[in-house]
């Protein structure tokens, strides 16, 4: 339902730029959850970057950087998932007649991994999966957004994100350096 409203939401070149699915020899069957080790980083071209570091509970915790994507592993080409997010709520106004309304403010991610194929980076060229990113605002004013974004096991992370809307929260982003533990500095 959610991928029917946001497609809904977007210009008609959008959603049809989208559609296809891409079916490789090289596609492994699927990809499990990357094991992370204290000291992995990413680094990307507008300054985001992302970590392991350990909690306060002496625990490795990832922490990603701002619009970078949760994956729900494990990843295979053609799987679909759903994440709900709650952002608060927010004010709104009219002057006539007057009326403060305070709304709830949700965004309905849906992801869909539509190919594994390569993709270049300033960072080097990688084998990725290829996946649609839609984010659908809810609550005071209804929008939408497409994304794709590149997920590497081999560095396992994004790599990669280019809006297909113009009306994407986020200019694209581009990894250019990153540190695995193990790997020589």
């Amino acid at each position: 339902m959610v991928a029917l409203l946001a497609a809904s939401q977007l210009p008609a070149c959008a959603s049809s730029q989208l559609t296809s699915i891409t079916h490789t020899a090289a596609a492994p069957p699927f990809t499990e959850a990357p094991a992370i080790h204290f000291g992995d980083q990413w680094h990307y071209n507008d300054g985001v970057g992302s970590r392991v570091w350990v909690n306060s509970a002496g625990r490795l915790q990832l922490q990603l950087g701002p619009g970078i994507p949760r994956m729900d592993f494990p990843l295979f080409v053609g799987k679909r998932w759903t994440e709900t997010q709650h952002h608060g709520s927010a004010q709104t106004s009219d002057v006539s007649p007057p009326r403060l309304d305070i709304v709830d403010l949700i965004l309905e991610h849906t992801f869909e991994v539509l190919a594994f194929e390569p993709v270049s980076t300033q960072a080097g060229a990688f084998d990725a999966y290829r996946i649609r990113w839609i984010q659908l605002t809810v609550g005071f004013e209804r929008s939408g957004a497409a994304m794709i974004v590149w997920y590497s096991p081999a560095v396992r992370a994004v790599v990669k994100r280019t809006a297909v809307t113009p009306t994407a929260p986020r200019p694209d982003l581009e990894l250019y350096e990153y540190r695995l533990s193990g790997d020589p500095c």
